[in-house]
């Protein structure tokens, strides 16, 4: 496109579709939709808050924020409801021609004729008025093939829990003895944390003379092994930050490689379990002191003092030994009776 050049009416053009939607057909079979950021002077238009994605392919759409598109993978541009053609004047300039004014249509759901069958005469104020752009003062800075915005990346390990970035650090004065902590933290602290089947047992001794560790013991599960960890990790936190132990040496998480986590808090132990330890190890049973049944072996050993048989209506139960004290006392009777005779 040569020719005399008005740079007053194209620069109004340019101004009127500047921070419009634009979505451009790239050859490949790609769409970046967006906004128009500006053009340079290669030429090649730039596009803030662009997505891309594949024609006739769902589920493909991707944020990739602002995107500079060469002018040698164009094949179509739509600014608005206007279908654009664009050239280059001596590769210095990109150049917007406005040949078809669109009405009343989704522009990214028809295709090419169908989008000429609605198409109406050109507006008046853009007839043969071409838009020569001006260059970008920062173009050098902003050359890029494609500009990400990622999402920062912050270390798991340093996510602490808005309940515990709220208190501030305390004194070892200021904290409370371990002796004094309650089970009603805990158990608020792995709510909020999402623990799973939480269970709390009182631990009673089955005799006076036995003794116990620990007077509670708390039991949950995570979602995975990470989460379970870090629901350990966050309690020990805790408890570090609000509580002290006699010779201010705290405990340490003890686990394995098989998702059981325990941290020993004196008047309170807490396991973390999954849900295939708890079913394996059954610890709930084991703090409740309940016997587990086991099955009868009929080849051990028995006393013989007594025997119990049933008769056949399983109404009288009569015992063997006296059968075998009635049996002695007939034969007795019988001999008293020979020697007699």
């Amino acid at each position: 496109m040569s020719g005399n050049l008005s740079t007053e009416e194209g620069q109004i053009i340019l101004n009127y579709f500047m921070n419009k939607k634009i979505t451009i057909k790239i050859c490949d079979g790609r769409r970046v939709k967006g906004y128009l950021y500006c053009t340079d002077n290669y030429p090649n238009i730039l596009i803030s808050q662009a997505t891309e994605s594949w024609e006739g392919v769902k589920d493909t759409e991707r944020r990739i924020g602002l995107v500079m598109i060469k002018r040698d993978i164009i094949e179509k541009i739509f600014i608005a409801k206007y279908l654009i053609l664009y050239c280059y004047l001596q590769n210095f300039f990109i150049i917007f021609l406005v040949i078809k004014y669109l009405i009343n249509v989704t522009i990214e759901k028809l295709s090419y004729l169908d989008k000429l069958k609605y198409c109406t005469n050109v507006d008046k104020d853009f007839i043969n008025k071409n838009t020569v752009s001006n260059p970008s003062p920062n173009y050098y800075d902003q050359y890029i093939e494609e500009y990400y915005e990622p999402e920062e990346n912050i270390d798991e390990e340093e996510v602490i829990p808005l309940h515990l970035q709220e208190e501030k650090i305390k004194s070892q004065d200021e904290k409370k003895f371990i002796d004094q902590v309650e089970k009603e933290e805990i158990l608020e602290i792995l709510e909020n944390e999402r623990a799973l089947n939480i269970e709390c047992i009182d631990i009673v001794k089955k005799n006076d003379d036995e003794l116990k560790s620990n007077d509670i013991a708390i039991i949950c599960s995570p979602y995975n092994k990470r989460h379970g960890e870090a629901l350990t990790n966050v309690i020990r936190k805790y408890i570090k930050n609000n509580y002290r132990f006699e010779n201010n040496v705290y405990p340490s998480m003890v686990k394995n490689d098989f998702g059981w986590f325990t941290y020993d808090m004196r008047k309170i132990i807490l396991h973390v379990m999954t849900k295939e330890m708890r079913e394996r190890y059954k610890l709930e049973d084991l703090y409740k002191n309940i016997e587990e049944d086991v099955e009868e072996d009929f080849f051990a050993e028995r006393p013989d003092d007594v025997i119990v048989e049933k008769d056949d209506n399983e109404n009288n139960v009569i015992e063997k030994e006296e059968k075998e004290k009635i049996n002695i006392e007939d034969k007795c009777e019988k001999i008293n009776s020979i020697e007699n005779m």
